[in-house]
Order: structure tokens, then sequence, then C-alpha cells
């Protein structure tokens, strides 16, 4: 008996840790860069700075008035020269396409709504992000064995030697435009929400706590969200999936066992955010952990199984260098 029980638990827990996770696979939209708008109005200046109604207007400036004048006369060259329609034009390009174009300034405090609006923007910003960036990514799944029903020192050595605890390091990745520069990957897939076009549509009424404090030349930002318990493994909490991958399984995965009745899912407290922003508004540092309890009970033909009450929580951490 004990023989059997044994291989019906290896072959039931797999289920749990299956953390097969979303992937709607949209390719995110393009953002309205700033570079031709750039473009366009210094290269209008430009034109307007060089025209012969302007240099009559210099000419006719009065002595007392010489300092507007002076940037445009031949012996100021040198700051008239950072002006030219070429020059300006690269290093707007060159800027548009590294970084927004001015520096942010993050709310800091615990005001949940400010923050989350700001998390938000700031996470899009970086799943939109057209530039060169290279992405580190460490991710894997520790769980821990609540209850087991028959509680048997055999069996409960056996789940343990069959449940996943792994935290690894993936390769690096260096993206350009949205795409990794040596194969098929895209940012849009690799960051959180796998496939979606934005990174976080999270709301502040799933939020327990959140903070925003000043780190180096930029801040930290940490969110708590509220424990949310659905029903069925295919059930997706409201908050959790509007900033997280949540769990995704069919029967197919539970072959050839099935559940009696549904099991419930609770995302429980526990579930973070914690990132560090730039100053330009990109994440650099992206961390994520989700503990999900699953409580159930498998059938086999006839037979009732074993109960299972399991937590396996699921974390990324991701650097980012632009």
């Amino acid at each position: 008996m004990k023989s059997t029980l044994v291989k019906i638990l290896a072959a039931a827990m797999v289920f749990v840790f299956i953390f097969a996770f979303s992937s709607c696979k949209k390719d995110s939209e393009t953002e309205t860069t700033t570079a031709a708008q750039t473009t366009a109005e210094n290269t209008a200046t430009a034109e307007n700075t060089t025209g012969p109604e302007e240099t009559a207007t210099q000419a006719e400036t009065l002595p007392g008035e010489t300092t507007a004048a002076v940037t445009t006369l031949p012996g100021e060259t040198t700051t008239a020269a950072t002006t030219l329609p070429g020059q300006t034009t690269a290093a707007s390009t060159a800027a548009a396409t590294t970084k927004p174009a001015a520096a942010i300034k993050a709310p800091e405090g615990t005001d949940i709504a400010k923050i989350v609006a700001a998390y938000n923007q700031y996470a899009n910003d970086t799943k939109a992000f057209k530039g060169t960036v290279k992405a580190t990514k460490y991710s894997g799944t520790n769980t821990t064995i609540n209850k087991i029903s028959p509680d048997m020192k055999l069996l409960r050595d056996k789940a343990n030697e069959m449940l996943p605890n792994d935290y690894e390091k993936k390769a690096s990745i260096t993206f350009k435009n949205g795409k990794d520069v040596n194969g098929t990957e895209t940012l849009v897939r690799y960051l959180p929400r796998d496939g979606e076009a934005k990174m976080s549509v999270l709301e502040p009424a799933g939020v327990k706590s959140a903070s925003c404090v000043k780190s180096g030349a930029g801040w930290k930002i940490t969110i708590n969200l509220k424990s949310e318990t659905v029903n069925g493994l295919n059930s997706v909490p409201k908050y959790h999936a509007q900033c997280m991958d949540t769990l995704n399984m069919s029967d197919e995965d539970l072959k050839p066992f099935k559940l009696t009745g549904n099991p419930t899912v609770t995302y429980a407290d526990g579930g973070k955010i914690v990132c560090t922003v730039n100053n330009t508004g990109l994440l650099t540092e992206i961390h994520i952990a989700e503990p999900a309890r699953i409580v159930g009970t498998l059938s086999w033909t006839i037979v009732d199984l074993i109960d299972l009450d399991v937590t396996g929580t699921w974390k990324q951490d991701i650097t980012l260098t632009y």
C-alpha cells in the first residue's frame, strides 16, 4: 500500500507545480517617438535663425542689448554651431532612442494611488523601450508542503523529492527596438506579463501597501498586493493578473488524473513587486514574488487519492542595463 501511495503521489504532485503562465502573444504597439518632433522643431528653429529677416534684426540691435545678438555674431560661432540642423538632429535622435526626453520625479512617500500610477507608467515605458538594453533574468519556484493526507513520513519525504525548488539564471539577452539582437525573443514576452503589450495595468484597489523612496540617482518602489482566492486552476485573480503572470492549466496537464471538484488557489499575502527606476523613468531592476497556495483532491478511476495543500512561490528577478 505504501509503495502504491508513493507512486500515486509522485505523479499527482506534478500537477500542482506546473506554473504554465499565460502566453497570449501580443506584439507591443510602437510608441510615438519624440525624435521626429524634436527634429522638426529644431530644423525649423535653425532655419529661422539663419534667415535674412533675422540677420537684419541682429544688425539693428542696440549696444545695450548685445546679449541676444552676440550668440549669432561671427566671433561666437561655437555657440551657433551647437544649433546647426545636422548636429541637433543627430543629438535629439540619439537621446530619443535611449531614454525619455526629460528626467522624472517619482512620487516619494506611501500614497498608493500615486505610486501605482507611477509604477504603471515606468513599467510600460520600459516594456515599450526601443533603444538598446541588456537583460538578465533569474526565475524559479520554491515550494512548501502545508498538509498531506494521509500524513506519512514516507509520503512526505517522497513529496519533498518531487517538489520543484529551483531558481536558475537565464542567459543574458540584448534587445534593440524591442527584439533580441541574436534570437527570436522579444521584450514584450520577456518582461511580465508574458506577451501583453503593457507590463502593468494595476489598479490601486488591489494594493495593500506601497512605498517609494529615493535610491541613488533614482527611486525604489515597493508594492504589496492584497490576497486573492479563486476557484479552479484556470481562474484569473483580478489584481495579480494586472501586474504578474498567473497560474494557467488545463485538464490535459492532469491526465490520467482528475480533480474532484475545483481546487482553490489563493494568491496569498507576500505577493510583492520591488523595482528600481532611474531618473529618466525606466526600470533597472524588477523583483517579483508570487506565492500561490493550492488546495485540492485528485481522483483516479473510482479511487479518491491524497488531499493536497501546497504553496508554490514563483520568483522573477530581472536586471536591465541601458
